[in-house]
């Protein structure tokens, strides 16, 4: 009896003494894993450089996987072209205290997503705040503290954002201040211009060419070399990859998607130009939780018509049922492999590769090189190294990669590229996040989505280009209707169920209520940018229906017409009558009138009832495109100005301090 009361004793100390130590290495700001404690020396980055001996290594930080991407191609090309030993890794793989032991020899490569307005990716923010911190141990070591240190740099941002490309362009300037040599000039995507692929090709000639002068580096003929290898395999029944096992990898944190019927839909907007439906679903079978204002990613699969017209295209039609398995290739610097162990053709291009994602010029010249016919190499090898060209080509024509082959050889001949090489030129496919627009206590097991289906013409032609995310939705809502597929997608079925499913999963965001209930709660949101502010205002109902005091609400919408795309018009009236005077609603129509009226107009002219959720403490909550959310912010200054009699300058502070203080939220995209 007593040996038992001592093992239990010590079991408990084990567990107690475990979680202590997390906590301290938290507080220190030491890394943990799901594991348990990482040793430093493990994660010290200056140690694994001189270890293995890595004569490059590539730091990335990424929210959509853009950055991983640029980051692999370009130790690749360090490899390829230079012979360097190199290091591909997210930021919060490793430690950065030690950095100033990096060695002048090894070249230090940094590729940086600015994450919402400004901020840090996730895998980021560990190395984002050791540099950035005002009280940080650079300033110990004084201007010259990293003067061994050798970087290049590339930012990926969109100008239309407040803080363009802030986080590379903070981290830039504190190396730079603590004696760091830059190769060649600090490298700027801008997503509303160009692709970030083709402003990388730009900058990474610049920085290559300053690195072969500043270290001495020499260039050799180079010989691509794909990440993947790519075998045929038996085929075992059901034993391929679909959207339920499907992983999206976030530095070391797989997430998987799970497939959840949907329960009910309906038509908000229907019209020759775009759909938008309500999507209700059942995450009661599911480990799956939510919190009102999350957001719901959700993994699509491609049309089946331009999975076959990248299958035939690439020659691969004939093989679309043969099972192959994909592994990394030995030294290899790519930090994971995303694809499933064992996959047929026809689906790996139908659930795993972003097949009508854009063509990239880069793409074009690496597949030239493996293509066997003359014509087709010389004609892929011409767009692949003229950006003119390319860009005369392909501008406002949505061409995806096999949409250009058919285009450039309508004789309908197979460009014949082997799989390995197919899997460097096509990105992954990725999910897309929703707004979830239900509130968790109405309905905790019921999360809604609100989704706009975006259907574009193509100048010139027939074609239209269509989201592959919003209309994957849009189809499995109207096979839901009538329980058999679209035209175009075949959706997923729940286990044990009927009725049609999206892969989906939760990912937590910022975008909460105050935990305060009294807090007034101003809310701007056009178009679907209202989503979360139903959920808002549902919850807002559940929490007066218990009983409990509640803060004011006021909402201020926009769309087109009253009669043609007001969203959830029936249900706003009923939430006014719940909540009576709580709740105030402000609605701006853009093509209702011959004047376009915005948001922002009525903003400014309801600017008093602005300036007194303001001067009450509430909280100020913006949702939808970001040119709107760059607009709004300007009229809220501009309403600071008029309502405090102050500076623009100091309006602009005012509002610097609300967003670091949680009073001013921002959704955009």
């Amino acid at each position: 009896m007593t040996a038992t009361i001592a093992s239990l004793l010590l079991q408990l100390w084990q567990v107690v003494l475990a979680r202590l130590l997390a906590w301290i290495s938290a507080v220190q700001g030491q890394p943990t894993t799901r594991g348990g404690t990482i040793s430093t020396n493990d994660r010290c980055i200056a140690r694994k450089i001189k270890e293995d001996s890595v004569e490059c290594v590539v730091l990335f930080g990424t929210q959509s996987g853009t950055a991983q991407t640029i980051a692999e191609r370009l130790a690749r090309e360090a490899h390829a072209r230079f012979g360097l030993g190199c290091l591909t890794a997210p930021f919060d793989d490793y430690d950065f205290n030690n950095i100033s032991n990096i060695s002048e020899k090894t070249l230090v490569l940094l590729v940086m997503a600015s994450y919402g307005d400004g901020e840090p990716t996730d895998d980021a923010c560990q190395f984002y705040s050791l540099l950035t911190d005002e009280s940080s141990w650079l300033d110990e070591l004084g201007g010259n503290g990293l003067g061994n240190l050798r970087f290049g740099a590339f930012g990926l941002g969109n100008s239309t954002y407040t803080h363009y490309n802030k986080v590379m362009r903070q981290i830039n300037d504190q190396l730079l201040a603590s004696g760091a040599q830059r190769l060649g000039p600090l490298g700027e995507s801008d997503d509303s211009k160009e692709t970030p692929e083709e402003m990388f090709l730009q900058w990474k000639e610049d920085m290559w060419s300053h690195a072969v002068k500043a270290m001495a580096l020499e260039e050799r003929v180079a010989i691509f070399e794909p990440s993947y290898e790519v075998l045929e395999v038996q085929a075992q029944e059901d034993k391929t990859d679909k959207p339920s096992t499907l992983p999206e990898h976030h530095g070391q944190s797989p997430i998987r998607a799970t497939p959840v019927p949907i329960r009910t839909s309906r038509s908000l907007v229907s019209t020759h130009e775009r759909d938008c439906v309500h999507v209700e679903l059942d995450i009661s079978g599911s480990e799956l939780c939510y919190g009102t204002g999350d957001h719901l990613g959700v993994w699509p699969k491609n049309p089946q018509a331009e999975v076959e017209r990248f299958l035939q295209r690439f020659g691969l039609w004939e093989k679309r049922r043969t099972t192959i398995s994909i592994r990394k290739r030995e030294g290899d610097f790519s930090s994971q492999t995303l694809f499933p162990s064992a996959v047929s053709v026809e689906d790996l291009a139908l659930y795993h590769l972003d097949i009508c994602g854009p063509v990239s010029r880069q793409s074009l010249s690496v597949m030239a090189d493996f293509v066997a016919d003359e014509v087709q190499r010389t004609a892929l090898k011409q767009l692949g190294t003229d950006k003119s060209q390319f860009l005369k080509l392909t501008e406002g024509q949505y061409f995806n990669t096999a949409l250009l082959l058919e285009h450039l050889f309508p004789g309908g001949e197979a460009v014949t590229v082997p799989l390995a090489v197919l899997l460097e030129c096509v990105p992954k496919l990725q999910p897309r996040f929703y707004s979830i627009s239900s509130s968790a206590i109405a309905e905790r097991q019921r999360p809604t989505i609100t989704v706009s289906a975006q259907s574009i013409p193509v100048p010139g032609t027939s074609r239209r280009f269509l989201g592959v995310a919003s209309n994957f939705i849009l189809d499995s809502t109207r096979a839901r209707e009538s329980h058999t597929a679209g035209a175009n997608l075949l959706p997923p079925k729940a286990e044990g169920d009927g009725l049609p499913s999206l892969p989906v999963f939760v990912r937590t965001s910022s975008f909460r209520l105050p935990e305060d209930l009294s807090i007034p709660v101003l809310m701007i949101g056009p178009g679907t940018g209202v989503a979360p502010f139903r959920g808002f205002i549902r919850e807002k109902v559940e929490q007066k229906r218990q009983g409990q005091e509640i803060g004011t609400l006021t909402l201020f919408y926009g769309c087109r017409r009253e009669d043609e795309d007001f969203l959830y018009k029936d249900e706003w009236k009923a939430y006014r009558d719940e909540l009576g005077d709580k709740f105030q609603m402000h609605v701006a129509f853009s093509r209702q009138t011959e004047k376009k009226v915005y948001v922002q107009d009525i903003l400014m002219k309801k600017w008093e009832e602005v300036m007194c959720v303001i001067r009450n403490n509430g909280a100020i909550y913006v949702c939808g495109d970001v040119r709107m959310g760059k607009g709004v912010y300007s009229t809220l200054r501009d309403i600071l100005v008029k309502g405090e009699g102050i500076s623009e300058d100091e309006a602009e502070d005012r509002l610097r301090d609300m967003k670091q203080s949680r009073f001013y939220h921002e959704d955009v995209w």
